[in-house]
């Protein structure tokens, strides 16, 4: 066992090769679980943070009002493809179960829910995802002003249902 004690943001800590490697999951499912939330509500999964650096205070409300719901585990996802084995995007679960996919951006940012895309019919802001019925994340919100994020958070709160 190795143990690697060190300080800095999230940025620094992800400068890091040693911390990347500690953190990076591996293919067999080993590695650093760090999911859920600490007491306060924060995210404990400092790849998260990074993510959530420039986002605007809007996406943070999202993901701390979602994030504050019973059993839900927020993560950043996960890459085979990519050397760090991270995503540009935020995996929200509960029971194991993933709901929503988050990606931040500068402008706002986007939500695909594991909703039907009957789910978006009457939504002025999220849309129903051109994909294959197999696809289980059929619906999109983007989270471009305040009145679209409050109908993410109703269609990230019915995913969330049905993820029992």
């Amino acid at each position: 066992m190795r143990v690697l004690i060190v300080e800095g943001t999230p940025q620094e800590l992800l400068q890091i090769p040693q911390v990347v490697e500690a953190l990076r999951p591996r293919p067999d499912g080993n590695g650093v679980s760090v999911a859920g939330n600490l007491p306060n509500g924060d995210v404990r999964d400092a790849a998260v943070q990074v993510l959530l650096d420039k986002a605007p205070p809007r996406i943070l409300d999202f993901v701390s009002r979602v994030q504050s719901w019973s059993g839900v585990e927020v993560q950043r996802g996960r890459s085979v493809k990519r050397a760090d084995g991270m995503t540009s995007y935020i995996r929200f679960s509960r029971d194991g179960r993933t709901f929503m996919y988050l990606k931040p951006g500068h402008q706002g940012g986007r939500a695909e829910m594991r909703l039907l895309k009957k789910a978006a019919a009457n939504a002025s802001h999220a849309r129903a995802r051109d994909v294959k019925a197999t696809n289980p994340y059929q619906v999109r919100a983007r989270l471009s002003n305040d009145a679209a994020v409050e109908e993410a958070f109703r269609l990230a709160e019915a995913a969330y249902k049905a993820a029992k």
